[in-house]
C-alpha cells in the first residue's frame, strides 16, 4: 500500500485507516529519516485507537507506553542503541507476546532479532507538510 499525505490533517486520516487493520500483538516499523514524521504517525495512530494523552518521542527514553482498556502500545526509538543484546533488556518479544502492538523507530538493528512477521511503514518526507506512506508485510 502506498499514500501520500499533503497535510497532517491527511496524515491522521491515513493512521485512522491504518488503525483498523492492526491487532494486538501486532509488530510495526517505522522507517524514515530524522522529522520524516515517525512520532506523529503514532500520535494518530493511538489517537485512532482510543488511547488518550500525549504521543511523544521515545527517543531518549527508549520506549513509551500508551494505552486504554482494550489496547496496550508499546512505541521504541531504537537510534541510540548499537548492540543487538541491548534490544533483549528492551523486553519487545514479551510485549508482544502478552498482546501488545509494538511500533519501533529506527528499527533497523533489530530486524536480525525480532520475529519476522511484521509491517514495515516507509515515510519519505516529499516536502515540509507533505509525506509519502509505503506500508508492506512481512512474513
Amino acid at each position: 500500500m502506498e499514500r501520500i499525505t499533503r497535510n497532517e490533517k491527511e496524515t491522521a486520516r491515513f493512521a485512522k485507516e491504518f488503525a483498523k487493520t492492526i491487532k494486538n500483538g501486532d509488530l510495526i516499523f517505522l522507517v524514515g529519516d530524522l522529522g520524516a514524521g515517525k512520532t506523529t504517525f503514532t500520535k494518530y495512530l493511538a489517537r485512532a485507537l482510543h488511547v488518550k494523552g500525549d504521543v511523544l518521542s521515545p527517543t531518549f527514553v527508549l520506549e513509551r507506553i500508551y494505552s486504554n482498556k482494550k489496547i496496550c502500545i508499546n512505541h521504541y526509538d531504537l537510534y541510540r542503541i548499537d548492540n543487538q543484546n541491548d534490544i533483549e533488556d528492551l523486553g519487545i518479544i514479551e510485549n508482544l507476546e502478552n498482546g501488545h502492538i509494538c511500533l519501533i523507530e529506527w528499527p533497523e538493528i533489530a530486524k536480525d532479532v525480532l520475529p519476522k512477521n511484521r509491517t514495515i511503514i516507509k515515510i519519505e518526507k516529499l516536502s515540509e507538510n507533505e509525506r509519502k506512506f509505503f506500508v508492506e508485510e512481512e512474513k
